[in-house]
């Protein structure tokens, strides 16, 4: 059954079983303390390193607890159409340390609170799926005191290419979402307001 959603289009649903909220628990190797900015660690592994995107594709990212939350299946070749909303740069500048550039993301929670800043712009995408990249971090105890708990290391993503999103890849680490390379068949610039009911 499709997925219905704010800022969902068309989706399927992943498998029922337990996934875990692998956004927020621990890496398995333990978690570290550390004030340095970026990560090296042999810990987390290279993975690879994708190409940028061709004409008339772009990169979505996906938030790890939002796919879990909304059993959200995303497969290579598949067609979607998706409600985007820019991405938090800052996030992506944490986690990929500048080597990976994302700019819009879908975010099934956007627009959800009703003293929202500003209001959003959002993409509506409709394309194929390309190539699906599954991001897995290393979670370390944070040094700020505006930050309490587990944060990702700063640059210590790593990227593995999936056929689909479920089942997880094997990773190292804890996986914090995915990025979905999408072939444009169609785009419109929206406006403030939601989009509509589909």
């Amino acid at each position: 059954m499709p997925l219905r959603k704010r800022g969902v289009a068309s989706s399927q649903q992943a498998p029922a079983g337990d996934f875990g909220w692998y956004a927020y628990r621990p890496a398995e190797q333990g978690v570290e303390s550390s004030a340095e900015p970026a990560a090296t660690s042999p810990d987390i592994g290279s993975g690879v390193v994708s190409p940028p995107p061709a004409d008339g594709e772009v990169d979505v990212w996906l938030t790890g607890w939002q796919v879990e939350d909304d059993c959200l299946q995303v497969a290579l070749g598949e067609t979607i159409v998706w409600e985007l909303v820019p991405m938090d740069q800052d996030w992506i500048a944490r986690l990929f340390d500048g080597r990976r550039v994302v700019s819009l993301q879908l975010d099934t929670c956007a627009g959800a609170l009703p003293d929202e800043p500003a209001p959003l712009e959002w993409t509506e995408v409709r394309g194929v799926v390309q190539r699906i990249d599954q991001v897995s971090v290393l979670y370390v105890a944070s040094t700020d005191p505006l930050e309490r708990g587990l944060v990702p290391k700063r640059g210590s993503a790593v990227v593995h290419t999936v056929p689909s999103i479920w089942p997880e890849d094997p990773h190292p680490g804890s996986i914090n979402g995915w990025i979905v390379r999408v072939l444009k068949v169609h785009e419109h610039l929206g406006s403030a307001s939601l989009p509509s009911a589909l």
